[in-house]
């Protein structure tokens, strides 16, 4: 093989086929995986086994070809939709604590100390002014991030609990 062109070329397709069958396994094992832990919610042994084996058995049966089992239509029906059953749920947007202290860690960012034994720090170097006894907000925000806000007061800072 004088072409160097040629070479990469089988190369790339070599490695392009190896890749799609890796997928397809993994693929297989994660939906084997999904179903398996759907069926550890099953009390009852028989039904428990029964779930275990067809969970299981359809991987060997088709020979890598993919076959949907009720436990993973309904994985895939459930899948995106945890914000659509989050609204009719009864859900806790803020919370209202009152500060026992606050101090500074190392990185000069502020944790706060509240009376019912929760510790949250402040994301970033900026302070808020806040003083033992007040009360705080901690607000959810979106993409799981949380904020701290002194009552009735304007600003606030982002947070994370640490216990």
């Amino acid at each position: 093989m004088n072409n160097p062109y040629l070479l990469l070329a089988i190369l790339s397709l070599t490695s392009g086929l190896t890749t799609l069958a890796y997928a397809d396994d993994s693929q297989a094992a994660y939906v084997n995986a999904t179903a398996a832990s759907q069926c550890t919610k099953i009390s009852d042994d028989k039904k428990r086994l029964s779930c275990f084996d067809k969970a299981f058995a359809k991987a060997d049966k088709n020979n890598g070809e993919h076959v949907p089992s009720p436990l993973e239509k309904s994985a895939v029906d459930e899948f995106g939709a945890r914000h659509l059953k989050e609204q009719n749920e009864d859900k806790v947007d803020e919370i209202r604590l009152i500060v026992e202290k606050v101090e500074l860690n190392a990185r000069k960012r502020q944790i706060f100390y509240f009376t019912n034994g929760q510790v949250w720090e402040n994301k970033k170097s900026t302070k808020l002014r806040i003083k033992a006894g007040d009360t705080a907000v901690v607000t959810e925000g979106s993409f799981s991030a949380y904020y701290l806000a002194k009552e009735n007061i304007r600003g606030r800072v982002r947070v994370k609990r640490i216990k």
